[in-house]
């Protein structure tokens, strides 16, 4: 019953979440003491759902570790079960989250921000990659 690298990848990852989330309240920001608190941003709640995934994955590799051998099927059902429990999760809740929560509001701000930056600067030599901007060497 040997560990594999991705089952020990699963609990740093757990724990390395769980800590986060614990030292979590010690950043004193205006905006939590708001109504909603913390539990506003979608950062946030990317974090809590994310710990709660890898925390079923854990469960998920425990149990497959004991249950591995064994000849119950009452046993395999229920790991069948969290197998799909963790697949459930990670398909509707951390993937899309996970996702959503890294984009920025509307791709069109972030081109709109880029282009007011940037519309002066003009490539002058592709092959070593100079670019000057209003006759400025960046």
């Amino acid at each position: 019953m040997a560990l594999i690298p991705s089952q020990i990848l699963r609990v740093a990852i757990l724990l390395s979440y769980f800590s986060i989330l614990c030292n979590y309240k010690a950043i004193d920001m205006p905006a939590h003491q708001t109504y909603g608190g913390s539990w506003k941003f979608l950062t946030f709640i990317d974090l809590v759902i994310q710990a709660v995934f890898f925390g079923v994955c854990v469960l998920t590799d425990l149990s497959s570790l004991l249950t591995k051998g064994s000849a119950n099927m009452e046993q395999e059902r229920q790991l069948r079960k969290l197998i799909g429990l963790r697949d459930w999760i990670m398909a509707v809740l951390a993937f899309p989250v996970g996702v959503r929560s890294g984009l920025p509001k509307t791709s069109g701000q972030l081109y709109t921000s880029v282009a007011k930056s940037w519309h002066d600067v003009k490539i002058v030599g592709v092959s070593n990659c100079q670019f000057h901007s209003g006759g400025t060497k960046l």
